[in-house]
């Protein structure tokens, strides 16, 4: 028998009543009439008792919370809980969660147990369990939880095994913390043959170390602030999405921005070194270049950081290591040459390394960096953010939505911000920009 606190909110016409679960925005199910206690009303916070059959979770019994000599039963039985980061469980948290094992006992109820919720579907999530148990059936060492008190725990855990549970969003029940990058790495690792790419980039896009300064990874509830965070991102994109559209088309099949040639004149420059075609496709986003650049760049491309493999061009942002854009790598070397070159400075300097790989390189704007709070951090920021497979497919759906493929998915972002920048300097809603 699992339990859940909840609140009503509602009541049908047969009796019935709505429940959710507290903490949760949206609302789970009904209960019939009959399990309801006559002094519950909508409203009413309440101890729901379920069963669980086949897998599958329906409500027993229903009191009120207040009528309980135990408030919160689970809370009793579990490690001190954290204040929940999110009203609504997500992949990368850790509840408290029964879970059944039918091929040791098929008449069990389930048993209340940390897990890290990995991927939801519907009303099932698939979850990794983990045990106080060091070893198998078989004495096998089980993989250990890296620091499991900084992730929630009250002492030292293990991974439950190579392959993930399902579990009905019923028996999800008490917060208990955040996994670390370490912890998600060793789920990764253990169960990799069980996971799919999209859990795996969301596992790690929720979880990877932060880049960005601390109030940064705060989502405004103020809708008109945008951060660099996938979160942040996903959320603009889904609450606009018809002014976005109507903005990718107007750019991109219209004769009123010339940026709609900047992808023409990227893919016929030379793949292995910087052309006339990569000052010609900066030229088309409203940038003057000086003509020394084009000589500046020829010498350039004799030193070894220049010497482009043409594959690389290919390789999308997600894909790409978080070496690849610190303050050391090949990338930055590239820039700081570029930015060395008089008449060129940071802004050209990154629109041609965007045209050279429009897949890797984020397009650095002043007014899409106003937009969005000016990261410190701009390329490990976009790097953070693409590895969210939900992100990437919010992208590709306005990408296929205007039938222009060969547009990188970091392009459409940076027009669909940029075009929302330039109405808010219109209107005097955007800040200073760089």
């Amino acid at each position: 028998m699992a339990h859940l606190e909840c609140e009503i909110t509602a009541q049908r016409d047969d009796g019935a009543f709505r429940w959710r679960r507290l903490g949760a925005s949206e609302p789970n199910g009904w209960l019939p009439a009959e399990i309801v206690p006559q002094n519950v009303n909508v409203g009413s916070i309440v101890l729901i008792d379920f069963t669980n059959n086949g897998g599958r979770t329906s409500p027993a019994s229903c009191r009120l919370r207040d009528s309980l000599e135990d408030e919160n039963p689970i809370a009793k039985t579990s490690p001190e809980l954290q204040e929940a980061p999110s009203p609504l469980p997500s992949s990368g948290l850790l509840f408290w969660v029964n879970v059944m094992n039918p091929l040791e006992n098929e008449n069990s109820g389930g048993k209340l147990r940390p897990a890290v919720l990995v991927s939801q579907k519907g009303d099932d999530w698939r979850v990794m369990g983990l045990t106080t148990k060091s070893t198998y059936a078989t004495g096998e060492q089980r993989r250990p939880i890296p620091n499991a008190h900084s992730v929630g725990l009250s002492g030292p855990g293990f991974l439950w095994g190579h392959y993930l549970v399902r579990v009905t969003a019923d028996s999800v029940h008490s917060y208990i913390g955040k996994a670390n990058y370490r912890l998600v790495e060793e789920i990764v690792d253990l169960a990799r043959q069980d996971l799919s790419n999209d859990e795996i980039d969301d596992l790690r896009s929720v979880t990877r170390p932060d880049v960005h300064s601390g109030h940064a990874l705060q989502i405004s509830v103020h809708q008109e602030k945008i951060l660099l965070t996938a979160d942040s991102l996903i959320e603009y994109f889904n609450s606009h999405q018809d002014q976005i559209l109507e903005d990718l088309t107007k750019y991109f099949s219209s004769t009123s921005f010339t940026g709609r040639y900047f992808e023409h004149y990227s893919r016929a420059a030379n793949p292995f070194a910087f052309d006339g075609n990569d000052i010609a496709a900066v030229m088309c986003l409203s940038i003057s270049p000086h003509a020394n650049i084009a000589a500046a760049l020829l010498s350039l491309n004799t030193k070894s950081e220049f010497i482009i493999n043409a594959a690389e061009r290919e390789i999308p942002i997600w894909q790409r290591p978080r070496s690849d854009y610190e303050e050391q790598s090949r990338f930055n070397l590239i820039f700081n040459d570029l930015c060395q070159v008089q008449n060129i400075a940071s802004v050209i300097a990154s629109k041609l390394m965007a045209s050279k790989f429009p897949h890797s390189i984020p397009i650095r704007d002043g007014d899409v960096a106003a937009l969005l709070n000016h990261p410190e951090k701009w390329w490990l920021g976009w790097h953070e953010a693409m590895q969210s497979s939900s992100l990437r497919k919010r992208l590709s759906f306005f990408r296929d939505s205007i039938g222009f493929q060969e547009v990188s998915l970091l392009r459409i972002a940076d027009v669909a911000l940029w075009m929302e920048a330039q109405r808010r300097k219109k209107d005097g809603s955007l800040g200073r920009t760089l």
